[in-house]
């Protein structure tokens, strides 16, 4: 049984089982340019990551900039709602990006965000975001 494989984009995933859930974890370089993110891979049983997620997580790493600005426009907009006008670009310097998990489905991401260290603290909690088909289906922020 594997307990470890070297996914060759993305480096080193450990296996993990949690009640009946089964996954592959590790924090990684390729997805996001200037840090390392915990990345998670649902699998069924004890199966190696598929090509086709392999594949997926490609995708996401070659169109995080489209996914971020998405991400930090919901911000925005969430703030907004709330009273604070922060702008985009402000966001972009308070949070980044922390951890991806795609789902056993193939379809569903839950992305993390996390503040820098100079966040105040009325800013300073994880925002999280499930994403289907390119799209905010759910967030800790409304």
């Amino acid at each position: 049984m594997l307990k470890e494989i070297t996914l060759d984009k993305f480096g080193t995933l450990k296996f993990f089982r949690k009640g009946k859930d089964h996954y592959w974890f590790g924090r990684v370089r390729n997805i996001f340019p200037d840090h390392e993110v915990e990345l998670t891979i649902h699998v069924k049983d004890h199966e190696p990551p598929s090509t086709m997620q392999v594949n997926l997580i490609a995708d996401f790493a070659q169109s995080h900039d489209k996914l971020m600005l998405m991400l930090y426009e919901y911000l925005h907009e969430s703030f907004a709602l709330a009273g604070d006008n922060r702008s985009v670009n402000d966001l972009r310097k308070m949070y980044f990006l922390s951890s991806v998990e795609l789902k056993a489905d193939n379809k569903e991401w839950w992305i993390v965000l996390e503040p820098g260290l100079n966040v105040d603290s009325k800013h300073n909690f994880l925002p999280r975001f499930t994403v289907r088909e390119g799209r905010v289906t759910w967030s800790n922020l409304r």
